[in-house]
């Protein structure tokens, strides 16, 4: 017989918490509702979260790490530079409609209910969405990096509501708008620091930009080990 990995049974506990979440709303989140939909015994199930609000929180907890592992991935493949951040994440979200599946429409409902349950319980989330918010404006004129990272989470929003459509075509626009704005502030940033003051020489942008990059690669806070799913959101969100 073959044995199941603690890992694989929790991410599978995790996928019946979000389909009673989906199909009945967050207040039929049970543990005995999470038990039946994963066809389980209670006992099974609070081997591996003992409350409610533990579920919500592993939960919340897998899509953040899902999208620090997107936005990571991203963020290596970017040439370095001013707004590497910035820019990461826009290749990230705006390049390529499948990112907007309906597995990141799942993960982001679930966030909303989880929000609507116990706010307090999607401040990894907050978390995240702050450094990536912060470290998107490196080596950029202020503004520029967080009109881009609102733009994201506003499309991301609109279309996890069913308010919009996303297609290549749009994507494409969007992007192509959005990197003549970073571009406007990276070209600004460049005329202001030519001559650098004694005091600011020698730090820069490839300073910022590592603290960007321990800013992507740290995971969040007091965050136990979980698989990364398969297609995550394209927020990153923002």
């Amino acid at each position: 017989m073959r044995t199941v990995s603690p890992a694989f049974q929790r991410d599978a506990l995790l996928d019946a918490a979000e389909a009673v979440i989906l199909k009945e709303g967050i207040g039929a989140l049970t543990l005995d509702a999470v038990a039946r939909h994963a066809k389980v015994s209670k006992g099974g199930l609070m081997h591996h979260f003992r409350t409610k609000d533990a579920l919500i929180t592993a939960m919340v907890e897998r899509t953040v790490t899902s999208w620090r592992a997107d936005v990571r991935q991203s963020f290596e493949r970017t040439p370095a530079g001013p707004g590497r951040l910035a820019r990461a994440m826009l290749g990230l979200c705006l390049e390529d409609a499948r990112h907007w599946n309906e597995q990141c429409r799942r993960s982001s409902l679930v966030l909303v209910a989880a929000l609507a349950s116990n706010p307090a319980l999607v401040q990894p989330l907050r978390d995240c969405h702050r450094e990536f918010t912060d470290g998107a404006a490196d080596g950029l004129e202020p503004g520029h990096a967080e009109a881009v990272v609102l733009a994201i989470d506003g499309l991301w929003f609109k279309w996890m509501l069913g308010l919009t459509d996303v297609s290549p075509k749009r994507l494409a626009q969007m992007k192509s708008a959005l990197d003549t704005l970073l571009l406007r502030g990276r070209a600004r940033t460049s005329k202001s620091s030519r001559t650098p003051s004694p005091r600011t020489r020698g730090t820069g942008v490839s300073s910022a930009a590592s603290t960007v990059g321990r800013a992507v690669a740290r995971g969040p806070r007091s965050t136990p080990a979980a698989p990364r799913r398969a297609a995550s959101s394209g927020k990153s969100r923002s």
